[in-house]
C-alpha cells in the first residue's frame, strides 16, 4: 500500500481511523503501516475479521490480536455480567481457588434403637472412607426427655485402616436430650481406608431411638 496516499492529519484528542488490511498485519519496521500507525491504533484483518492493536511504536508496530477467546488469558481484576460459557480447560491460580477447598460435604447417618441388650456398650462399624477427607460436624439426636443421665454417651471413633482403632474423634455425653450438635473447631483428618465407628456407652436404664449423623468434607475426585 502506498503510504503517501494515506491521510495522516490528526486532531489533538480526536478519534483516529481504524486501519484495514487484507490478511494478518505484519509487525516490525517494515511491517504493516510502519511509520503511520501510532501505539494503540487498531487494524482490522478484513480477510479473517480479526481486530489487532499496535502494542509497540509507530516506527516498529507490533500487531497483537485484541482478544482470541480460544486462547485468551484474563489477568487482574475483571467484572463480568451475564452468562459466561467456557469450553476447554480453564486454569485458575492457587491464589484464587485452593484445590483443597473444592470439596463437598456428605452426611453419613445411623439410626438405632439403643437400650439394655440393644447395642448398649457396643461399637458399630460404619465402614472405611474411600478417600482422605475431614470430619467437620456431628449431630446426636435422641428422644430422651429428660436427659439420659450422667455417664451415658456416644463416641465417634477413628477405627484406623484395620477397623480396630479407638481414637475418639468426638463425643457427646451426660444428660443427652433432643438434638445435640457439635461442629469441630479443628476438622479431624481421616486417611483413605480409615474406618468410622460409633460407640454407645451405658444405655442401661431405658430404650431410646438414637440417630447419629456425621458430616464429612470430601475432596472432589475430578480435581487434579
Amino acid at each position: 500500500m502506498a503510504f503517501d496516499q494515506l491521510n495522516t492529519s490528526k486532531i489533538e484528542g480526536g478519534l483516529r481511523r481504524v486501519w484495514r488490511n487484507a490478511g494478518t498485519p505484519t509487525s516490525g519496521t517494515s511491517g504493516t503501516y510502519a511509520g503511520s500507525a501510532d501505539p494503540g491504533d487498531l487494524c482490522i484483518d478484513t480477510t479473517n475479521a480479526i481486530l489487532y492493536i499496535n502494542t509497540n511504536t509507530a516506527a516498529s508496530p507490533t500487531w497483537t490480536e485484541v482478544l482470541d477467546m480460544s486462547t485468551a488469558t484474563i489477568s487482574g481484576n475483571k467484572t463480568f455480567s451475564g452468562d459466561i460459557t467456557f469450553s476447554g480447560d480453564v486454569a485458575l491460580p492457587a491464589s484464587v481457588v485452593d484445590k483443597a477447598d473444592l470439596a463437598a460435604e456428605v452426611a453419613i447417618s445411623i439410626s438405632l434403637v439403643v437400650g439394655p441388650g440393644l447395642f448398649d456398650n457396643e461399637t458399630i462399624e460404619l465402614g472405611p472412607v474411600r478417600d482422605a477427607c475431614t470430619l467437620v460436624h456431628v449431630t446426636y439426636d435422641t428422644d430422651a426427655s429428660p436427659g439420659l443421665g450422667t455417664g451415658v454417651g456416644i463416641d465417634i471413633l477413628d477405627g484406623s485402616t484395620d477397623g480396630s482403632g479407638a481414637d475418639v474423634i468426638d463425643s457427646c455425653s451426660d444428660n443427652l436430650s433432643g438434638l445435640d450438635s457439635n461442629a469441630l473447631s479443628t476438622p479431624y483428618a481421616l486417611s483413605a481406608g480409615d474406618y468410622l465407628r460409633v460407640k454407645f456407652d451405658d444405655f442401661a436404664a431405658s430404650t431410646y431411638m438414637t440417630t447419629v449423623t456425621i458430616w464429612l468434607k470430601v475432596p472432589l475426585r475430578t480435581v487434579t
